[in-house]
């Protein structure tokens, strides 16, 4: 029994030796559903990424870009997406407007995703970076559904791999 004990804690003692690593992902960023006080926006974002900094965990933030399109908001908006890569964060597209592809032509939602990335590509490449990350609002369908419908259409982006593991 003590030799059961000594074994369990020693098995113990070594995964906790074991580097652990997480990184989060965000969708429907910047701010889920506030599209009207800008001021509740900014200091979302603004505890986010602080909370996300003081404990060093590598995000990504996939945004729908329709949450910019605020009339008399859309620079401070903007400027908000920018504070994410100037933390050192990670941007991704998670199209203009969240469409399921399972319920839209393949030209519509690949319409969405271009009109996604029109602020996040340009705020990547100001700083040399190239937008990689897709989350393609496809809760629910498998993973050949994800990127067969994307696959043959000229798009270079990437399906985010924690959505693959979510969903499969």
């Amino acid at each position: 029994m003590i030799a059961a004990i000594a074994f369990g804690l020693a098995l113990l003692e070594a995964q906790s030796a074991a580097p652990r690593r997480v990184a989060i992902t965000i969708d429907d960023g910047p701010v889920v559903n506030e599209m009207s006080d800008l001021g509740r926006f900014q200091r979302i974002t603004n505890g986010l990424i602080g909370s996300f900094q003081v404990e060093k965990v590598p995000v990504t933030m996939f945004l729908n870009e329709r949450q910019l399109n605020v009339q008399g908001q859309r620079d401070a908006r903007a400027a908000v997406v920018e504070q994410w890569l100037n933390a050192g964060f990670e941007l991704g597209n998670h199209t203009y407007s969240h469409p399921s592809p399972n319920k839209v032509s393949v030209s519509q939602f690949l319409d969405d995703v271009v009109k996604g990335e029109v602020v996040t590509r340009a705020l990547l490449e100001q700083r040399g970076k190239q937008l990689v990350w897709l989350e393609s609002c496809t809760a629910g369908t498998s993973r050949p559904t994800r990127t067969g419908r994307l696959q043959g259409h000229g798009h270079a982006l990437r399906v985010d791999p924690a959505v693959a593991l979510r969903y499969d």
